[in-house]
């Protein structure tokens, strides 16, 4: 137990055009282990990271990853530039960091972004869709009102807030799908059939939900389609948490076009949802599970490589 840990995976998001992936991860170094009877302590250093990776190769593009003391969490992305929440478990505060995530690099700190604005502190855990038509990101500050902060400035100004934006999956079986707005949804009990367009699918499945994916900009969790064809993720078993089964039924006949299994490794507890997050990219569809990304090909399921992240 002394020692380096395996490092964990926080956070992960892909880039509004699928071609990157932001991920945050904790690596923990064991200094001193004691165990007496039952009850076990240990004590260490704790080091969040931020990396990238090109979502069609699997390759890392940061020489060195971003490192910190706080444990980080990616909220948002605007072009090159990210916004990370960091959480200094020393001290408990929570900051806002905006990073450009080409080189890995700070753009703007908590305390340059509060000098900046006049002493404001701005709330990471609190954003909002961004309804201004201007780029940027937009929080809440200390004084209760929201804010859009430019990321290549870090200067603020006042905007009207719509609605809070979701950084994690807010509907797991929303009632309607695809651009036709079709009525679907799961049956009750041990194993859920769909049941869509006035038909039920001959497979059923234990724990289902549509395979989604978060969009910046939008404030839900987004079905994800393939052709108008639903993709439903679920469990491949009752006593495994961490293992995962992706499917697509044809949309007239809900039967099976395709189906997969995910490769995850149970040691990730911390990751920040509990399904896998997907993005769709033209013919190719991308899965990030608390351990691995993969390239699937969308049409027949084929999976092109998997690469473990961290």
């Amino acid at each position: 137990m002394i020692g380096r840990q395996p490092p964990q995976l926080w956070s992960a998001r892909f880039t509004a055009d699928g071609k990157r992936l932001v991920y945050t991860y904790d690596v923990v170094t064991i200094l001193q282990y004691e165990r007496k009877g039952g009850a076990t302590r240990s004590s260490g250093i704790r080091k969040g990271h931020m990396n990238v990776r090109d979502a069609l190769t699997g390759e890392a593009l940061l020489d060195k990853p971003y490192r910190s003391k706080n444990t980080l969490h990616v909220v948002a992305i605007e072009g090159d530039l990210c916004a990370l929440e960091g959480y200094d478990t020393g001290t408990s505060r929570h900051g806002l960091y905006i990073m450009d995530i080409t080189t890995g690099e700070e753009r703007f700190t908590p305390d340059e972004l509060s000098k900046l604005n006049g002493g404001l502190e701005f709330n990471a855990s609190t954003q909002y869709v961004n309804t201004t038509g201007k780029p940027g990101f937009v929080f809440a500050a200390d004084d209760a009102r929201a804010y859009l902060i430019d990321p290549k400035t870090g200067r603020a100004e006042l905007a009207e807030v719509a609605k809070p934006l979701i950084t994690m999956f807010g509907n797991k079986n929303p009632t309607s799908l695809g651009s036709k707005k079709e009525v679907a949804s799961f049956t009750d009990g041990p194993r859920q059939r769909l049941e869509m367009n006035g038909r039920g699918s001959t497979l059923d499945f234990i724990s289902p939900a549509f395979a989604g994916g978060l969009r910046d900009g939008e404030s839900e969790r987004i079905p994800m389609t393939y052709q108008g064809n639903p993709i439903i993720i679920s469990h491949s078993s009752t006593k495994d948490d961490f293992g995962w089964e992706i499917t697509m039924l044809d949309a007239g006949t809900l039967n099976l076009m395709w189906s997969a299994s995910l490769v995850n490794i149970p040691r990730a507890a911390p990751f920040y949802w509990e399904e896998p997050l997907f993005m769709l990219n033209g013919e190719e569809l991308l899965v990030q599970t608390a351990t691995q990304l993969s390239r699937f090909d969308a049409a027949s399921g084929k999976l092109f490589w998997t690469v473990e992240v961290p």
